[in-house]
């Protein structure tokens, strides 16, 4: 099974001048994750980074307040880093983070929780290109949260028309919540 269309990836090579090195080695690795909170998955999460050989990992549904300085610490292995965006409102869950490997820098641009979704955005440097990362979550339709697909289509096209035409090699992605059967 195919698992990308190769005409809209961009190859990055991150590992410029290093002999020895496999071809699965050279190339940067994506991943994304949804925790449902990550306070109790930390070292699971952590052992599939390091044992895929990761380099950024979005995670979605960190369930992470700003006071949880013990998780965050541990999903930052030597050579990681875990940085996140937590849900301001006083709704439980949400949340996004990025943990990536110690060769992409990462700044925080800017993240928001909107009335379908919430999302972070994140400028990464990466050898010689800069990728504009942003992690979405959008909350399923429930009695807590009953916003309709609708309203996320237009609250996310409007989000959209403000991102789409960055300069930046441009990267979304996260849990939408929506399930194709």
């Amino acid at each position: 099974m195919k698992t990308a269309y190769s005409e809209n990836c961009v190859k990055i090579n991150i590992r410029n001048g290093e002999s020895g090195l496999s071809p699965r080695e050279k190339v940067m690795r994506f991943a994304i994750v949804n925790a449902r909170s990550v306070n109790n998955k930390t070292a699971i999460l952590v052992d599939h980074i390091l044992e895929e050989k990761i380099d950024i990992c979005v995670v979605t549904e960190t369930w992470l307040k700003d006071v949880d300085s013990v998780s965050i610490v541990a999903l930052s292995p030597p050579g990681y880093y875990f940085k996140h965006f937590s849900r301001k409102s006083d709704r439980k869950g949400g949340g996004t983070g990025v943990l990536y490997n110690e060769i992409v820098k990462i700044k925080f641009v800017d993240g928001e929780e909107k009335r379908s979704f919430e999302f972070s955005e994140w400028n990464c440097k990466i050898v010689n290109h800069t990728v504009k990362l942003i992690a979405v979550y959008r909350p399923p339709y429930s009695l807590a949260h009953a916003v309709t697909s609708n309203m996320f289509f237009e609250e996310f096209t409007s989000f959209l028309e403000n991102v789409v035409m960055c300069p930046e090699i441009l990267l979304i992605t996260g849990d939408f919540n929506f399930h194709m059967d």
